[in-house]
């Protein structure tokens, strides 16, 4: 029966290995097995031990998890924009209290379909586009609890500047975060570089970034100096047809405006 129905399942055994080793039978049988479909399960091994002469099975499976995509937008209702005086008049005008239901259900139906239509009024829903948690690809939860940590002690400082101790926790703060959001920052453009080595395109698009050449867009501020290095270790390959050089090497910021061709 078991072998008609792998058969007809058309699984794979994946044991292949004794599970149960004794003194008197010491080629082993396999006590254990384990019948899938192999897009199921990836991998299987037999755990060998000295606690028992019967040994455990381990399988890796490949299982494909559905994903709830994230909304990219909400449903809010400014109230702090709407005018209180109108609202109230709009109540007012209503007649909220003026009705006489039959019965609690009818009374409150009635009272909460005039009050959401004068909400409706001066305060309709609206459709707000979610922000990203990070804004910049360099930006994650350490960088994040950092500057919460930062802003914290700098509303607990402007509540008591007279405290010294406090005051000098808080510049502790604002240079461990800076220094953290700086160190990731030349570590996501050194990783870009060398990543996109081998794409003209998207290099120089990285270099505009990095100098602030992009319209409307503030340079990062971030090690530049070790950026340039890395743009021109991976563009002065022999084997790429031109070869981009920082005749000023590693300089202030405005190096990386002369970078030409040897040509």
């Amino acid at each position: 029966l078991l072998a008609r129905t792998h058969a007809r399942a058309q699984t794979h055994t994946y044991i292949q290995f004794p599970t149960r080793i004794t003194p008197q039978n010491p080629k082993g049988t396999i006590l254990d097995l384990i019948l899938a479909d192999p897009s199921v399960v990836s991998k299987c091994e037999v755990i060998m031990s000295t606690l028992s002469d019967h040994f455990a099975l381990k399988a890796t499976m490949q299982l494909d998890l559905l994903t709830q995509k994230a909304n990219s937008s909400r449903s809010v209702r400014q109230l702090h924009r709407m005018d209180l005086g109108l609202f109230r008049a709009a109540l007012l005008n209503s007649e909220l209290g003026k009705f006489t239901p039959h019965s609690s259900v009818d009374m409150w139906s009635t009272w909460h379909a005039k009050f959401m239509a004068a909400l409706d009024q001066h305060a309709p829903v609206t459709q707000v586009q979610n922000r990203k948690r990070f804004a910049d690809p360099w930006l994650d939860e350490d960088t994040y609890q950092l500057t919460q940590r930062k802003n914290r002690l700098h509303k607990r400082w402007l509540k008591d500047r007279g405290n010294t101790a406090l005051y000098f926790q808080y510049k502790l703060a604002r240079s461990q975060a800076l220094n953290t959001i700086r160190r990731k920052r030349n570590n996501y453009f050194t990783q870009q570089c060398r990543l996109h080595a081998t794409n003209a395109r998207k290099s120089w698009s990285l270099l505009n970034t990095v100098t602030g050449r992009h319209k409307n867009h503030q340079a990062p501020a971030c090690n530049i100096a070790a950026v340039s290095d890395t743009f021109n270790s991976v563009v002065s390959d022999p084997l790429r047809p031109t070869q981009l050089i920082c005749p000023h090497g590693p300089q202030p910021p405005d190096c990386l405006s002369h970078f030409t061709s040897p040509d």
